[in-house]
């Protein structure tokens, strides 16, 4: 395993107009140096930590994909992660950012999934890769596998795109205002990680499912273990670890998030599941027309939601394992 921060000697301009001066990419990189690449990115708070080696004491986000005899079997792959422009990890973001007016990290400028997908293309040039195989994204990371797609088809092979469409739902995207009014009540407040939290328990309650709800959480159960419980937990557990301005910043990404699927030439593999109050399956079985012959789609059932690319480990692994023996 390699990893390492690229520091770009040239400015990148962004959808917005705006520029970043040399901005830094932080990566990691897994496998033998012959093989063919695949890029893999998740969720907002899913960085380049998608597997991690024995002496880190946390998993990868993605640990139970990746590795030997994995379904991003690395026996066959390289694989690449990256952390997101404007997300909390080492790439530049809004924490450390010294810009043309200071440091002030509520000045960072907005950033496209499109922007992402450029930032991608640097990182190959740096690292001396020509082309992937595969750009595997799920939620944020598949709108940035199908940017990508469609702004650099030359360097890509096909895509597998889970959980994510062309372009945000409406009512995901309120879901997503209101979580951000809470974030800049608690900037305004200085309850910073008191909002951080609540706006990520809310978002919970967007990623699952109400099966997975009632059924975990049945009528009578003892309140430690309650619904509003495991909310309090995860918005506390995600407060002590997540940046406000990096949430608000990926939080507004993903609401500007278009891509035009005409617009893609290379081969894209389409996966969702059922329950995903994010991505409707209406919306990508729509993708997949828009996408035309070159476009399959599966479509699973779980009680997990938007997660279920996280916790139905079985099925996505099926889903990776056929994708990727069809570029062999």
């Amino acid at each position: 395993m390699r990893e390492g921060i690229v520091e770009l000697d040239q400015p990148l301009r962004l959808m917005s107009g705006e520029i970043l001066d040399k901005p830094r990419i932080s990566w990691r990189l897994l496998g033998d140096p012959h093989l063919p690449v695949v890029l893999v990115g998740g969720g907002i708070s899913a960085g380049k930590q998608a597997w991690t080696d024995v002496c880190e004491s946390a998993k990868g986000w993605w640990q139970a994909q990746i590795g030997p005899g994995q379904a991003v079997d690395t026996n066959c792959f390289r694989v690449l992660a990256f952390d997101y422009l404007g997300g909390n990890g080492e790439t530049t973001g809004p924490t450390g950012w010294n810009g043309e007016n200071g440091n002030d990290p509520a000045l960072f400028p907005a950033i496209d999934t499109a922007d992402q997908a450029d930032l991608a293309a640097c990182l190959l040039n740096a690292l001396g890769i020509d082309r992937l195989a595969s750009f595997i994204g799920a939620s944020y990371g598949g709108m940035v596998a199908q940017q990508f797609a469609a702004r650099h088809p030359q360097r890509l092979n096909k895509a597998l795109v889970i959980c994510a469409g062309h372009e945000a739902t409406p009512l995901a995207t309120g879901w997503r205002h209101v979580q951000r009014q809470v974030l800049g009540l608690g900037l305004d407040c200085g309850e910073v990680a008191r909002a951080v939290s609540i706006a990520r328990s809310l978002a919970m309650c967007t990623y699952r499912s109400d099966r997975e709800f009632s059924k975990r959480f049945a009528t009578g159960v003892n309140p430690a273990s309650s619904a509003t419980a495991y909310l309090d937990h995860c918005g506390a557990h995600f407060a002590r670890r997540f940046n406000i301005y990096a949430y608000l910043c990926l939080s507004q990404s993903i609401d500007d998030h278009h891509v035009q699927p005409q617009e893609i030439s290379v081969p894209v593999d389409l996966a969702g599941f059922n329950s995903d109050q994010i991505v409707p399956v209406r919306q990508l079985i729509a993708l997949r027309q828009l996408l035309g012959s070159k476009c399959s789609l599966t479509l699973s059932d779980s009680i997990y939601g938007h997660d279920a690319f996280l916790k139905e480990e079985n099925a996505v692994s099926g889903v990776i394992r056929e994708h990727l023996e069809s570029l062999q």
